[in-house]
This record gives C-alpha cells, sequence and structure tokens, in this order.
C-alpha cells in the first residue's frame, strides 16, 4: 500500500536518537550504527513528526511525503559486544629452495601462487609449488625406495592432471616419470626429464600470497627462504582410486585485544561472528584467548588487556578483506520481540516516539511505541502494535 502523508518541518533531536540507541543494554561499539540510527532519522522523509496520537493526519503540515506499509515482525534478536580487531593471514611462511644458483625470475609482493604454478627460476630454470607437508629432501626416479615423498609428488601431479595410468602410492615407476616429464615439460624445463630433483619443486600447505622476495639477481643456496608468504589456506588431498579430492580450510583470523573485565565473555572454541569493512560477516571460533593480561601502551594510566585470536571457519562468498574487521561476542538472545523498521519511527514533538498503523479499513493513526534494541534496520517496539501489523514506511 503506498499513499501520501502531510509532514511537519519539526523531526527528532539527536537527543531522541540518543535515547533510542542507549536504551538497549549492550555493550555494542560500532560508531557506524549509531550515525546510521542517525541518518535514517534526520534524512529526508526517514522520521516525520507528529503532534497528535490517533489522527490520521498530523498537525501543521507543509510537506508531502510518499510512503508504503511494511508488516511488523516478531524476531529473536542477539546481544552482542563487538570489539575492534585487525583480520589477517596469521604468521608468515617461508618458501625454502633446496637448490643453488641465482634468481632469475621471482613473483611480485601480493602475488597468489597455487600447486603447479612457478613459484620462481634458479638458473632459468623453474621451481613450482607443490602441496604437503614433506619438503623435498632427495631425487626421485625409478630407482627411489618406496616413500611418503613420492606419495606427495604423485598426489599433486594427479590433482594438476597429470596421473594418466598412474596408481597414486609411495612407489615411483615408469608411469611416474612419464607423467613427471609431462608437467616439466609443461612449465618450462629446458631438460625434462621425468626425474625429480629437489630444488624442482617448493611444497607449501596451501595457496600462499607473497609478502616479500629476494632480489631477482641474488645467488641462492639449498636451505634459502626464498619468498616469505602468508597461507592462505590449508589444503588437505584424499585420494580414492586414484583420483585427489581436495579440501581447503581458510587460514585467515583476527587478532584483537579485551580490556581484563570481559575475560569472562567468551572462551577458547566459542562461536563468534566476524563483520568484515564492507558489513559482510564470516563465521569465526576463539582460538586463542591469553591467560596472562599485559599492558596496553605506557604510563600509568595504561590499561590492562588480554590477546585474543579468531580463527575464521566460513568464508562469505565475497572472500576476505585485509585490514580493520570487528568480532560480535553474543551475550544474550532476546526471544520474539516486535520489530518495525527504523524508517517507520514517528518522532512527536512533545518528545517519544509514534509508528502509523494501517487498520483493516485502510485507515491509518498513530501509536506511541517505546523502543528498545535494533538491529540490521530494525527497531525493537511495545505498545499496542503486534507483529502482522501494517506500519507505514517512506517509499
Amino acid at each position: 500500500m503506498t499513499d501520501l502523508i502531510e509532514a511537519p518541518v519539526a523531526g527528532p533531536t539527536l537527543q531522541d536518537v540518543a535515547a533510542l540507541v542507549g536504551g538497549q543494554r549492550t555493550k555494542v561499539r560500532r560508531t557506524a550504527a549509531i550515525a546510521a540510527v542517525i541518518g535514517l532519522a534526520l534524512g529526508a522523509g526517514g522520521v516525520v513528526a507528529a503532534t497528535q496520537l490517533g489522527k490520521s493526519t498530523p498537525a501543521q503540515a507543509r510537506t508531502s511525503v510518499a510512503l508504503q506499509t511494511v508488516a511488523a515482525k516478531s524476531q529473536d534478536v542477539n546481544l552482542y559486544t563487538e570489539y575492534a580487531g585487525t583480520l589477517g593471514y596469521g604468521t608468515a611462511v617461508g618458501v625454502v629452495t633446496r637448490g643453488s644458483g641465482v634468481l632469475t625470475s621471482v613473483p611480485a609482493v601480493g602475488t597468489d601462487l597455487k600447486r603447479g604454478q612457478v613459484a620462481f627460476s634458479i638458473d632459468e630454470q623453474p621451481v613450482a609449488l607443490m602441496y604437503g607437508d614433506l619438503p623435498a629432501w632427495r631425487t626421485l626416479s625409478t630407482a627411489s625406495t618406496p616413500g611418503p615423498d613420492i606419495l606427495q609428488l604423485e598426489t599433486n601431479l594427479a590433482a594438476l592432471g597429470y596421473g594418466t595410468n598412474m596408481t597414486v602410492d609411495d612407489t615411483f615407476t615408469a608411469v611416474t616419470a612419464a607423467n613427471l616429464k609431462a608437467f616439466e615439460t609443461a612449465i618450462g624445463e629446458s631438460n625434462p626429464d621425468g626425474i625429480l630433483d629437489p630444488g624442482e619443486v617448493v611444497f607449501s600447505q596451501g595457496p600462499i600470497r607473497v609478502d616479500s622476495v629476494l632480489t631477482r639477481g641474488t645467488t641462492v643456496s639449498a636451505g634459502t627462504s626464498v619468498v616469505t608468504a602468508a597461507l592462505l589456506e590449508h589444503a588437505q588431498d584424499t585420494v580414492t582410486n586414484d583420483v585427489v579430492t581436495t579440501a581447503t580450510t581458510p587460514t585467515q583470523a583476527v587478532t584483537f585485544t579485551i580490556p581484563t573485565t570481559d575475560q569472562g565473555t567468551f572462551k577458547v572454541g566459542d562461536s563468534v561472528q566476524v563483520v568484515q569493512a564492507d558489513s559482510s560477516t564470516a563465521a569465526g571460533t576463539v582460538s586463542t584467548l591469553s591467560e596472562i593480561p599485559r599492558r596496553n601502551g605506557s604510563g600509568p594510566n595504561a590499561s590492562l588487556v588480554l590477546d585474543v585470536t579468531v580463527a575464521i571457519t566460513t568464508v562469505p562468498a565475497g572472500g576476505l578483506i585485509e585490514g580493520p574487521a570487528n568480532v560480535d561476542v553474543t551475550n544474550s538472545v532476546q526471544k520474539g520481540l516486535t520489530m518495525v523498521p527504523l524508517r517507520a519511527l514517528v518522532a512527536l514533538e512533545g518528545g517519544g516516539f509514534a509508528v502509523s498503523v494501517v487498520g483493516s479499513t485502510g485507515a491509518s493513526s498513530y501509536v506511541a511505541v517505546q523502543t528498545g534494541v535494533f538491529q540490521d534496520g530494525w527497531v525493537q517496539v511495545t505498545g499496542k502494535v503486534s507483529p502482522g501489523d501494517k506500519v507505514q514506511v517512506p517509499a
């Protein structure tokens, strides 16, 4: 339903809005949310001021605003404490070469590297990134004794599509050599031979993002860390009938501090919500919580804080954004609250708020309400408004 209502010039004061926000018993520290409420309350047509209740048209009308109806709803609302933190990729990992020579190509800082891609080149020979926990430590060929490093190599070859007629196990066969040679050819080795020298590959636990790298032209030897990178995901390969299935878990985490007075708010293993800079959310779990407080800053007024880490467990569709992020820790859940859109609130000239309720005959009248918690553009109201009632909001 859409109609017009006459609106006077008067609007809610900042004190009115402060009363709206302050009415909830939460420890939310989201300045942006408060600013959003003020923007909704004072924006053009966002809130209409009325002088009388029970009337379909307020007095002293000067402007016309198009309205539509929205049903009030019953909703469970989480009351939470919000902490400001930083979303990053955890501890940096070093990519260590087992070869020696001159670095002839290196990746740019910020580059994402995945399995099968060339991480860098030594003496113009490519060094490929593969996934696994074992470092390259011996030459692998048909003369090699069976071992887990062969299984790791064959798993990577099969995952990259070089598994033709190959049984993925811990034995290096002529078929393994043929598939390895095909891979060596594909990445541009000058002498593909189907024999894996330790310097031909580097292993990480999953895809990485380059944080820093040695300068091109640097002479390196076995054991040199060429690239320092963030581990983006932890890859876990499963082999079934020589087919490789890869599952990944995020490695990103949010780090932040809490005052010692909040120590009992949550514990390791608790589920929390992470709100990114673009307001998208990710699921997380408290992974570490320091037991010994430290001083946050220096001087006699420095507060005592505890360090907390939240591991990301579910990545949103749009991905994760490094940088500032908030962690919402649920304190309690209020069930069955009557909620209306914030835009439905009408600021009364004498103080307080009302909403315009449309009755069964289509006539509207103002009903005084008391405001409570708000969430995602909706606000709790108490008064003669029930879930399902049609309330008017600006169109």
